[in-house]
């Protein structure tokens, strides 16, 4: 943050020493940003209006080299964000966002098709050993098909290539 008093410009604060402290109950989130010539202070208060797209105000200086701005408007709302470690923290948001912490549907969707893949091949292998005493490569269930795979695989490929390459044997009907 820089403050310009006539012709000279002076540091207020510097983001890398930023301090972050939300009251969630109020939608706001106050900014310190600290580092500045001379001691200089920056307090900008963030606070959330939905439907305004947004005005930033100079409020005072109070204390003495301490300056306090608000930003009112959309990009000021909370948005509840997954830390990883089970404790959600809050960042503004930027008007949108989905908030939540959910999964979406294609990674429902991938986690229950791999968890299915192991199954299948665990009880596979367990009946093809035990059911049907197959021992090495044996007790790999369909063991021909999953061979198969990377050829079928080619195949569809070539099938898909073939006719941009102009490679295609048909005749017209």
């Amino acid at each position: 943050i820089c403050q310009q008093d006539g012709s000279t410009t002076y540091l207020v604060g510097k983001y890398t020493q930023a301090d972050y402290e939300t009251d969630v109950s109020k939608e706001s989130t106050v900014i310190t940003y600290t580092g500045g010539d001379d001691n200089r202070v920056g307090e900008i208060t963030l606070t959330c209006s939905k439907d305004d797209p947004g005005t930033a105000t100079f409020l005072q200086e109070e204390p003495q080299l301490t300056y306090n701005l608000a930003y009112t408007g959309k990009y000021g709302c909370l948005v509840w964000v997954s830390t990883g470690t089970g404790s959600p923290v809050t960042k503004p948001s930027g008007g949108g966002g989905s908030g939540g912490g959910s999964l979406s549907l294609g990674s429902i969707l991938t986690i229950v098709f791999f968890s299915l893949l192991v199954v299948y091949f665990v009880v596979g292998v367990i009946i093809m050993r035990f059911a049907r005493g197959a021992q090495g490569t044996e007790m790999i269930p369909n063991r021909d098909v999953w061979i198969s795979v990377p050829g079928l695989i080619k195949d569809g490929a070539l099938l898909i290539v073939s006719p941009c390459r102009g490679q295609g044997n048909y005749e017209k009907v």
